[in-house]
Parts: C-alpha cells; structure tokens; sequence
C-alpha cells in the first residue's frame, strides 16, 4: 500500500523521471503473490493504480536505493542489522515519522478487518505526502 500511494505522489508532483519506488518485506513468505485483496480494494476506492508481486529485500537493495523506509520498529531493526555488515550510503526511515499524527509505527493491517486496512490508507496518505516533502527537501540542498 505504502509503494502504491507513495508512487502516485511522485506522479502527482510530475517526478516519475527522478524515483524508482519499490516494495520488498523481510520474509519471504509471500514472495510472488498480488498484494491482499482488500489493500487492492482501499486503493481502488481512492483511485490509485496498483500493480506489485510481493518480493524479498535482497542485499542489492540496500545499494540500489537512496532510502529504505520501513513500517515499524520491528523492521527498522532487522533492516539497519542488514545495513551494518555492509557499506551501504542508503538512509534507512521509519515511514511513521512522518506522520503528523505523531503515531509510532504502522501497523500491519493483515490479520484485521476492512477498517484496519481503511485507517493504514489514511496513516499512510498522510506520511507519504510529508515523506515526499522531506526528500524533495534533502535533495534540493
């Protein structure tokens, strides 16, 4: 959902030409399949396009993107591990930081019910945009 909404904001903005948006999970357990249905749901109800085969991180990742922006803690953790044992000049985010809201994590709408995956939209709306501002930010200075 986040690569979703985050990729129709660069559209928005008309910076398709200076982002490559990816979405990659730590486990690999659903390595290949479409996102869950009701994700696919939520982002048709808004309008926004949807095309992804779950995928794992793979090591390449952390040097083929300039951010890695993970949903929770739990994630940010394993993610910076991964990054310590390598060289890597990517910066790792936590994509609730930039909620306004102030939220600490989002959550994992997988094992909720319809409204969970509508509340992860709104929180993710609200970060994508601010995230979107941060790096246009960084990279005009």
């Amino acid at each position: 959902m986040a690569k979703a909404i985050f990729s129709q904001k660069v559209r928005d903005a008309g910076l398709e030409d200076r982002f490559e948006v990816d979405s990659a999970g730590l486990g690999g357990w659903h390595e290949g399949e479409k996102a869950d249905e009701r994700t696919i749901k939520v982002l048709e109800r808004r309008g926004v396009p949807f095309e992804h085969r779950a995928r794992q991180i793979r090591p390449r990742d952390l040097f083929d993107f300039h951010y890695l922006v993970v949903m929770d803690d739990m994630n940010f953790e394993k993610v910076e591990q991964m990054m310590r044992s390598r060289r890597t000049e990517a910066k790792l985010l936590k994509m609730a930081a930039f909620d306004p809201t102030g939220k600490r994590d989002v959550p994992d709408p997988y094992h909720g019910e319809d409204k969970h995956f509508e509340a992860v939209y709104e929180q993710l709306d609200r970060s994508c945009a601010a995230l979107l501002e941060y790096i246009k930010r960084e990279r005009s200075s």
